[in-house]
C-alpha cells in the first residue's frame, strides 16, 4: 500500500495536465524548456490528442509567422491550389500588412 502512494506521487510529479502541457508547448517554440520538461511533454503528447493537435497548430503558426511577406507572396502566387481571384486578394492583404509595419 505504501508503495502505491509513492508511485502515485511520482506519477503526479512526472505527468502534466493539459494547461501545463500547453504552456510547455508555447515555451518550447521559444526554445526555453529543460530536458526533463521535454520528456514530460513527450509523455503527455503520447496520450493526449488535443494537446497533440495544439502542438502541431502552434508549430505551423510559428512557421508562418517566420515567413517574410515577400516569401509569403511568392508562395501564394505559385500555389496551384488557389484561384486567381483569391491570390490577388491574399497579395493585397499581405501588402497592406507590410505597409503598416
Amino acid at each position: 500500500m505504501r508503495y502505491k502512494k509513492v508511485l502515485v506521487k511520482m506519477m503526479d510529479a512526472v505527468m502534466l495536465n493539459c494547461d501545463q502541457a500547453s504552456l510547455l508547448i508555447s515555451k518550447q517554440l521559444d526554445g526555453k524548456i529543460s530536458w526533463i520538461d521535454k520528456i514530460r511533454l513527450k509523455l503527455h503528447l503520447l496520450n493526449c490528442e488535443f494537446c497533440n493537435r495544439f502542438n502541431l497548430q502552434s508549430k505551423k503558426i510559428d512557421e508562418i509567422l517566420k515567413i517574410s511577406p515577400d516569401d509569403l507572396s511568392h508562395k501564394c502566387i505559385h500555389s496551384h491550389k488557389i484561384d486567381q481571384k483569391s491570390k490577388k486578394k491574399i497579395i493585397k492583404e499581405i501588402n497592406k500588412l507590410s505597409d503598416n509595419q
